[in-house]
């Protein structure tokens, strides 16, 4: 498989669904909003997905550089359904029966393992998931994701149908996944020996010179996310360039929101840490645990041409 991919000159990427691609919901409000795919009856109930913005964009950009595989949690019914929209949507595109679903692999119980796609190796393989904790499994895969911000559409429009649908991850994905292929495959003709490398060539600037110090709990994969993106860890906040906390503190000069950390991996680029300060100080003081948040950043600026070349 590898020396057809080199002739080939692609790679392989590993696709998410829910919250990565798009959201599912089974709320018959679903039915009326505009956009709404409706997959008919799985499992004996209706299922609307609504497919994340840019898609169609994005699959121009990597259909020729990867081979596209699919990995979800859901049924095998559902994940028939779902790749059968995408193709729709973004036509040209194809998934050539790699189609992993839980009915594939009920062993796993809710994780997810490259060994079932790739039994020989995973050296040309990428991922492209909301979630790092589940591939986990066995040998840890973390390194070969790159994050996205879960996909949360219904959640919002359920509770202000107004509000705008200005996600622009993909285009940010799109932009790190064909550098990582350029990387790998130089127009010397040469190739890499393990993708994940050339894909550390994009991360690793994200945070490269900055001393992060998180002043609430964090979970293992944000400690993860951090190194992996090119940042030192620091145990001591005056050895930080950045203290990276929900609450604004008494010294604001070094002062990250934790918001500005994730949209840095997300965006797979450096944003601005005063652009995720809110304005007012919140209201409760408690130090609860830090999680990521769900509100998605406007992104005004970002245009698909511009973030390709």
């Amino acid at each position: 498989r590898q020396s057809r991919l080199d002739t080939q000159r692609k790679l392989q990427l590993v696709l998410d669904l829910d919250h990565t691609l798009l959201e599912c919901s089974t709320d018959k409000r679903a039915s009326s909003v505009e956009g709404v795919v409706s997959l008919g009856n799985v499992a004996g109930r209706p299922h609307w997905v609504r497919l994340r913005p840019g898609l169609r964009q994005f699959f121009d950009a990597v259909r020729p550089l990867y081979e596209l595989a699919i990995y979800t949690h859901g049924s095998r019914a559902y994940a028939a359904g779902v790749a059968k929209a995408l193709t729709e949507a973004a036509p040209g595109t194809s998934f050539g029966g790699r189609v992993v679903s839980r009915d594939d692999c009920p062993d796993l119980r809710g994780e997810k393992s490259l060994a079932r796609l790739f039994p020989g190796g995973a050296a040309r393989a990428l991922i492209l998931d909301d979630r790092l904790d589940v591939w986990t499994r066995g040998v840890d895969q973390t390194a070969r994701v790159l994050v996205v911000q879960p996909y949360k559409f219904f959640e919002h429009h359920f509770r202000d149908p107004s509000r705008r649908d200005g996600d622009a991850q993909l285009s940010h994905s799109a932009r790190a996944l064909c550098a990582a292929h350029a990387a790998f495959y130089p127009s010397n003709g040469s190739v890499e020996d393990d993708v994940v490398a050339c894909l550390d060539r994009s991360r690793t600037k994200v945070f490269a010179g900055c001393s992060l110090f998180f002043a609430e709990e964090v979970d293992i994969y944000a400690a993860r996310c951090a190194e992996r993106y090119g940042a030192r860890l620091v145990e001591d906040p005056a050895e930080a360039t950045h203290v990276v906390s929900r609450q604004r503190p008494d010294d604001e000069a070094r002062w990250a929101h934790l918001d500005w950390f994730w949209y840095c991996v997300w965006r797979c680029r450096r944003e601005s840490a005063e652009r995720y300060r809110p304005q007012q100080p919140p209201q409760n003081g408690s130090r609860k645990r830090a999680r990521s948040p769900e509100e998605p950043a406007a992104d005004e600026d970002d245009e698909w041409a511009a973030d390709l070349e």
